[in-house]
This record gives C-alpha cells, sequence and structure tokens, in this order.
C-alpha cells in the first residue's frame, strides 16, 4: 500500500511565497526553492525519479492546481508562479504589478492585504493538500 507523508500547510505556505521571487518553472523550483519539490513530490520506495523528473512533475501539479481556481484569483496566482506565458523572468515586482491590477489595487496592497495575496497562497496550499488527501 502507498502511504504519502501528510502535507505540512505552514511549510508549503512559506515555499509559496518563495517561489514567487523566481517562479514555479521546474528549471526555477529546482535551483531557488527544491523544498517545493520535497514536498509536493517527496522521494518514494522504489520510484527511481530523479529530482528532475520531480521538479516537472511539481511545475505540473502547482500549474493544474492553479488552473482549478477561480478567476481573478487565478490569473494572478498564474501570473505570480511564471506560470502565465510572457512572465518568466519578469522580476517580482512587476508581476505582483500586473496581479494587483486584476483586483484594482496597488501592489503593495495586493501584498499585504489579507483578501489578496495571502489569500490566494493559502487557498493554492489548500487545493494541493486537497488533492493530496483524493490522491
Amino acid at each position: 500500500m502507498d502511504t504519502q507523508e501528510p502535507l505540512h500547510v505552514p511549510e508549503l505556505v512559506t515555499s509559496l511565497r518563495r517561489s514567487f521571487r523566481h517562479g514555479a518553472r521546474a528549471p526555477e523550483l529546482l535551483s531557488f526553492t527544491p523544498t517545493l519539490i520535497h514536498l509536493l513530490q517527496p522521494t518514494r520506495d522504489g520510484e527511481p525519479a530523479s529530482i528532475y523528473e520531480r521538479a516537472v512533475k511539481t511545475e505540473r501539479e502547482i500549474s493544474e492546481v492553479v488552473g482549478t481556481m477561480e478567476a481573478p484569483g487565478k490569473t494572478a496566482m498564474e501570473i505570480m508562479l511564471c506560470l502565465r506565458p510572457g512572465t518568466t523572468g519578469a522580476r517580482v515586482e512587476v508581476r505582483r504589478e500586473q496581479a494587483a491590477r486584476l483586483y484594482e489595487v496597488t501592489a503593495d496592497t495586493f501584498r499585504r492585504r489579507e483578501r489578496h495575496e495571502p489569500t490566494l497562497v493559502l487557498t493554492l496550499a489548500f487545493k494541493l493538500l486537497e488533492r493530496r488527501m483524493d490522491g
């Protein structure tokens, strides 16, 4: 029987927020936030998946789960995580401004206001947890 380790939501939230700096594409996850790879795609006995394969799976999982979010949160998270075309390589401040425009607020308000960025990250973390539980 294949059992997965429980997903530690506070650590996941912290790692997701850290991934805003460089994005959640596989190369950036591997280089800058490997904790997300370890949280979402831990190594399992009998699975020879390399860290590279696990990074790709992590990107796919995050992308798929973001895709289930409601607008404008879905678009905001695609922008913040560099999953939206044209966002890879853009500075986090620029991406935050783009996401904030969806809510008609400033980038600082978007980043700090509980109903914006913090809530979107927590929502994503819980959706990832639900996926693990439904596994």
